[in-house]
């Protein structure tokens, strides 16, 4: 982690402190229960690899891997395997209409194992970089393996911390659910798997509030006493542009899935568009066409910063 915080970039929703290695450790020590067979050297490695790539930009990725080779050389880098997982999510992408994109599959792989080892998940990157459609296609694939999961959304942006949270009365003492935690409750009450995502820019205001359900405690804290613990069926998901406004305490406690704007791109989009609509006729040289002109104005954009 040293050698982490030395040669990659600096990013705001980069963690390489002592409650990220306690993470570590944790599921490291959970795998070699599992697995005692496996050298420690190989599980430490890929515990490494599956709780750290998920959060690098594009560029960190390679640099990374190196630093993978250089500490780990009898090993090497071993990406994950989910196999079973990846076939299931395929077949998802053919039934809804969606592009098996390379990049995108490896994200929504990342975001799966995420919530294997993490109950609070962070989706970061621009628009148009698939976060929305990973959440949803994760979702669905757990659905056909056999355990059903559901996401509820909310946006916090659109209403104040006491709407989302709740609100007590000073005059007569009342107390009113807010919009957050009337849905924490309730999936708090369901028997198969919830993901709550909450869809908007991270504000300190509110996010804050949430920091004992992000630790090790699980649980939910209301202004009027009421501790609503969390289920191990749910996952709480942010789905955020970017945590320029999150505390680095909160950062560290969740588990980070980075989407930059090149792991989408735009023929997955226009490819998924040409299915669901069944226009094949116009594949051929939207392909062509399409794919010129950016290249095109992507040529005249480096000439000109040159």
């Amino acid at each position: 982690y040293t050698l982490c915080e030395q040669q990659l970039s600096k990013q705001p929703h980069y963690d390489f402190g002592l409650r990220n290695i306690l993470s570590v450790l944790r599921t490291a020590g959970a795998a070699k229960r599992s697995n005692p067979r496996t050298t420690e050297m190989v599980l430490m490695m890929k515990t490494l690899h599956d709780m750290n790539v998920s959060k690098f930009v594009a560029q960190d990725v390679q640099t990374f891997s190196a630093l993978m080779r250089d500490v780990f050389p009898p090993v090497g880098e071993a990406p994950p395997s989910a196999s079973e997982f990846c076939s299931a999510l395929k077949e998802t992408c053919d039934e809804i209409g969606w592009s098996y994109h390379a990049a995108w599959v490896d994200k929504c792989l990342q975001l799966y194992e995420s919530s294997i080892v993490r109950h609070g998940i962070m989706v970061v990157g621009p628009s148009r970089s698939g976060k929305t459609t990973a959440i949803d296609a994760v979702a669905k694939t757990l659905t056909r393996l056999g355990s059903k999961t559901s996401v509820w959304k909310m946006n916090p942006k659109s209403i104040t911390a006491p709407q989302m949270f709740g609100r007590l009365d000073p005059s007569t003492g009342d107390w009113t659910d807010g919009i957050f935690s009337q849905l924490w409750k309730k999936a708090a009450r369901t028997s198969h798997s919830i993901w709550i995502v909450v869809d908007g820019p991270v504000d300190a205001v509110w996010i804050e509030n949430l920091n004992t359900v992000l630790d090790d405690n699980k649980v939910l804290t209301l202004a009027n006493g009421d501790r609503v613990r969390m289920m191990p069926s749910m996952r709480l998901v942010f789905e955020a542009e970017n945590l320029n406004n999150a505390s680095p305490a909160t950062v560290s406690r969740a588990g980070v899935v980075f989407m930059s704007s090149t792991t989408l791109g735009w023929a997955p989009i226009a490819e998924a568009y040409v299915r669901t609509n069944e226009y094949f006729a116009i594949r051929s040289w939207l392909t062509e066409l399409v794919g010129a002109c950016l290249e095109a104005l992507a040529s005249v954009a480096t000439v000109a910063s040159n």
